[in-house]
């Protein structure tokens, strides 16, 4: 499938490059977190405040619902690397609030909390 580069721009002001197939239709980018701001929140499952890192040379940073709503819309499939270990993230659902966390991770986002914070 052949593809074009199509700029796109967040709720939030950011610009962000996408992949389209020629047919329009989305292709989503695999793109890894490295770093995320926390909530001064205890609670593991609203913890996360942001997420970011360098895609195509450049930096980036999503707030965690505008990340979710990328994963949902097809625009995004985010992963992280920890101690050598790639893993998707994906979304989970606790006490009827979406949040972030990794495949590998049983019931809190462990994987996530531990990345560094981004600037």
């Amino acid at each position: 499938m052949s593809q074009i580069r199509l700029d796109a721009t967040l709720e939030s002001g950011r610009e962000w490059l996408g992949d389209y197939s020629k047919e329009g239709m989305k292709v989503a980018d695999n793109v890894q977190i490295s770093c995320i701001n926390k909530r001064q929140h205890y609670n593991p499952h609203e913890r996360i405040e942001s997420v970011g890192g360098t895609h195509a040379g450049k930096p980036w940073k999503l707030t965690e619902t505008e990340a979710i709503a990328g994963i949902k819309e097809g625009k995004w499939k985010f992963y992280t690397s920890v101690n050598g270990r790639s893993v998707w993230v994906i979304i989970a659902i606790h006490s009827g609030r979406e949040y972030l966390k990794t495949e590998a991770d049983g019931y809190e986002p462990n994987n996530l909390l531990s990345l560094p914070e981004c600037p």
